[in-house]
């Protein structure tokens, strides 16, 4: 299990930096897709795991060298799918890994990008029915 949560940790690093000023790119909504996907594959989570770091190290290349970093695009720590409403989460969770059965695009990107950003959060359960919602 804690393989599987360090995956969606680090998709949940690489929504956190596509969000904002940043470029994602056809790649970024890849990683997304195939990540979520290989949730229930764990012989595939050490090299989604490589990818999705690496995908984050393009959006924000700035972060790894910081002198001062903020922790914004950090990967969340263990546990992380506990804070807030766990339940909504997990209802989150499902909704994505079934999202990112479809084709690799950006309007799906955005939306698991959106979704995993939420995870990531210590959200109250409005919040993340709006997400929910939003998906």
């Amino acid at each position: 299990m804690a393989e599987r949560e360090s995956l969606l940790a680090a998709l949940v690093g690489v929504a956190r930096a596509a969000e904002g000023d940043t470029k994602p790119t056809d790649s970024t909504w890849e990683v997304l897709f195939a990540g979520l996907r290989a949730l229930d594959a764990p012989g595939e989570y050490d090299a989604l795991i490589q990818r999705a770091h690496g995908e984050k190290g393009k959006l924000v290349p700035q972060c790894a060298n910081c002198a001062s970093p903020c922790g914004r695009n950090n990967d969340p720590a263990p546990g992380f799918m506990a804070l807030g409403a766990g339940a909504v989460k997990e209802k989150i969770l499902a909704r994505m890994m079934a999202l990112a059965e479809g084709t690799p695009d950006r309007a799906g990107g955005e939306k698991l990008a959106l979704g995993l950003f939420a995870l990531g959060e210590d959200w109250d359960e409005e919040w993340l029915l709006k997400t929910l919602n939003n998906l």
